[in-house]
């Protein structure tokens, strides 16, 4: 008879491998699939914080935007060619705490109009982000 049944003391450990081996893989599997719940989690961290830069940079050129234009009163030339710094990180403002907002504001005039270009920047945390709004007055018009 070709096949005979293995005693216990006739089997050399190959079970023991297999095992072994499963587990390594399912390890190493944990651990890659770790890996990338970490990152996705620091992802969504840099993307929330870029949005809140990004917010507070609008913010800041349309607040020196209704500087120069203000509503509700007659339009009058003027000035901006100074640097403004806002900074809430004390938190008092909602939805922009922790952040700072930079404002640069330069002017020109070319014959009866004026160019205004404002450069704001947001930045919360360790995100920063930049917005270029360029504006004209012309005096002629009303």
């Amino acid at each position: 008879m070709f096949l005979k049944k293995l005693g216990l003391n006739q089997q050399k450990g190959g079970s023991l491998l297999i095992a072994l081996f499963i587990m390594v893989i399912v390890s190493l599997l944990g651990t890659a699939l770790l890996n990338t719940i970490t990152s996705s989690g620091k992802t969504i961290v840099y993307q929330v914080t870029g949005t809140r830069a990004l917010a507070a940079a609008n913010t800041g050129a349309e607040r020196r935007l209704n500087e120069l234009f203000p509503l509700g009163t007659s339009l009058t030339v003027q000035r901006c060619d100074e640097t403004t710094t806002y900074d809430d990180t004390g938190g008092t403002t909602t939805g922009l705490s922790q952040c700072s907002i930079a404002t640069q504001c330069t002017d020109f005039k070319q014959f009866d109009v004026v160019y205004y270009h404002i450069e704001s920047t947001g930045t919360c945390n360790l995100a920063s982000r930049t917005v270029v709004v360029k504006a004209k007055f012309d005096q002629g018009v009303h």
